[in-house]
């Protein structure tokens, strides 16, 4: 980015002095108009420059934001299969879980995959590298709905059988 940023700086450089020579050159036209035709040039050059840069920033960001997003997503479901795998969970914890915390987890996830998706598409300049990966967020998110659900079932058997 900075070698372009001094190239652009040294064409408007070259510029001015193209001006100043075209200036002193003034009965002839063929030079003045030369030099309105280079400095549209520059002007379009460095218009097009800015516009990338625009471009790759606001990707760039884009990709910042998604990835944070994902590293989110991922904390919580690590908490979460922690909670199941170490603490012993009570019924109304596995519910609270099933109904209210892994669907809205889900629905994160698919609005993740969502932007996920739509990146790839649309992208030009910042390629959709997802970390961690959609996938793998999935097939936890996927783990952890299996485990909520065979601990209330292992919990429901157990309380048939108390009776």
């Amino acid at each position: 980015f900075q070698k372009a940023a001094e190239e652009l700086n040294d064409l408007r450089g070259l510029m001015t002095k193209l001006q100043s020579l075209s200036e002193q050159l003034d009965p002839l036209e063929a030079a003045y108009a030369d030099v309105r035709f280079y400095d549209v040039d520059v002007e379009q050059t460095q218009q097009q420059y800015e516009n990338l840069i625009s471009s790759m920033n606001s990707e760039l960001h884009d990709e910042n934001i998604l990835n944070e997003s994902a590293q989110q997503l991922a904390r919580e479901l690590e908490y979460l299969n922690g909670k199941l795998s170490i603490e012993p969970v009570i019924h109304e914890q596995l519910e609270e879980m099933l109904n209210h915390q892994l669907p809205s987890l889900q629905a994160q996830l698919q609005f993740l995959q969502t932007r996920d998706d739509e990146a790839k598409r649309t992208r030009i300049h910042v390629d959709r590298l997802s970390q961690p990966a959609i996938e793998t967020l999935t097939e936890q998110l996927n783990h952890i709905c299996l485990l909520v659900k065979q601990q209330l079932d292992n919990l429901a058997k157990a309380e048939s059988q108390e009776k």
